[in-house]
């Protein structure tokens, strides 16, 4: 398998892309993934979109690393147990010596209201039986909550982190749900130890001359705060329509010690 690779910048490095020579497909990386001097450090293969029995949505993801295999991820999503209030998803991992379950059930309560339970599968230490090693599972975890409710172009949501120590939520670039600290460090995301709890109000509306205009405001709660309701900080985002294709953006950020920052910008697509 061929493959080009093609920096983005000779004298300040911006980042790298690489392409797969006989598909033309390619993926940019903001830092260099290739060690000087190392050669080899990894590779990531997802395969995601097939189906197997009820389960309509499977993602498999496999990593090895220049040391070996590192992990397989099996990601389940939309388990259908043949009643239509209730779904599950699955994520389940597979690494040299130890595997773990998340287990994800969403109670659907009508097309626009529904409550997430964040689970997963807790297991004991493993047993070396006759027929060879067996882990016991010793109870189901609760790590987080989720709630949202949509009507008339305003989506409210409410994100609970039960278990502060494993699992966080992300930022609103990598899309506001609770991810295990881990894995968000492993995939590159960004999050906010600090915070356990979110209240968020989304506004989507049609704008100026068939464009979008976006509203949403995030405020977080702070663990072992001393303030009002244990608040720790609001973030504010805009999208003003001028026409489909441009937009005017705001952004305002504040925290418990003031004003953290302020933006604005304009988004033009073609």
């Amino acid at each position: 398998m061929g493959a080009q690779i093609e920096d983005e910048d000779d004298d300040d490095f911006n980042g790298i892309t690489i392409y797969h020579a006989a598909t033309g497909l390619h993926k940019h990386y903001t830092t260099n993934p290739i060690v000087v001097g190392q050669g080899f450090t990894g590779e990531k293969v997802t395969v995601s979109g097939w189906s197997f029995g009820c389960v309509n949505d499977i993602t498999t993801t496999l990593y090895v690393t220049c040391a070996g295999f590192d992990f397989i991820k099996f990601e389940l999503e939309g388990i259908d147990v043949g009643l239509s209030w209730l779904r599950f998803d699955v994520e389940l991992t597979f690494k040299l010596q130890t595997k773990s379950v998340v287990l994800t059930p969403t109670l659907v309560l009508g097309e626009r209201f529904c409550i997430d339970t964040y689970l997963e599968v807790l297991t004991g230490a493993p047993e070396n039986t006759l027929y060879g090693a067996f882990t016991s599972i010793t109870g189901i975890g609760l790590y987080g909550l989720g709630f949202s409710y949509t009507w008339n172009g305003v989506t409210v949501k409410e994100l609970t982190v039960l278990n502060t120590g494993r699992y966080a939520i992300t930022t609103p670039e990598y899309g506001s749900v609770i991810e295990e600290i881990a894995e968000a460090v492993e995939e590159g995301h960004e999050f906010y130890p600090d915070y356990w709890e979110l209240f968020c109000v989304e506004v989507t509306q049609d704008g100026c001359c068939g464009g979008i205009t976006r509203l949403f405001a995030n405020t977080y709660f702070k663990k072992d705060a001393n303030t009002l309701f244990g608040w720790g900080m609001t973030h504010v985002e805009a999208e003003f329509a001028i026409n489909p294709r441009l937009l005017l953006t705001a952004m305002v950020q504040v925290d418990t010690s003031g004003l953290d920052h302020v933006g604005c910008g304009v988004k033009l697509s073609w």
